[in-house]
């Protein structure tokens, strides 16, 4: 990604940094959406209910669904 490279360089521009860190930030960032993605099942873990207000269902849909595309990435990975 273009905008990752630059904010690497002028990071790279200010500070020291070692490149087996910058190496590892996929993981990094892998290990942060497994974390957010179980924060999200714990979330959502409520049984249904037409009672809820709207905006809670609303909210319940949203982060179903991104759930759902963090389990996509996740299949991404282990097809690699």
């Amino acid at each position: 990604d273009e905008r990752y490279q630059n904010f690497i360089k002028g990071y790279k521009s200010k500070t020291d940094i070692d490149n087996f860190l910058l190496a590892k930030i996929p993981l990094f960032i892998r290990l942060h959406n497994l974390v957010m993605y179980a924060k999200l099942i714990y979330s959502v873990d409520i049984y249904d209910s037409s009672d809820y207000p709207n905006w809670l269902l609303s909210l319940r849909t949203k982060l179903l669904n991104k759930i759902e595309n963090l389990r996509n990435s996740f299949n991404k990975y282990s097809k690699m």
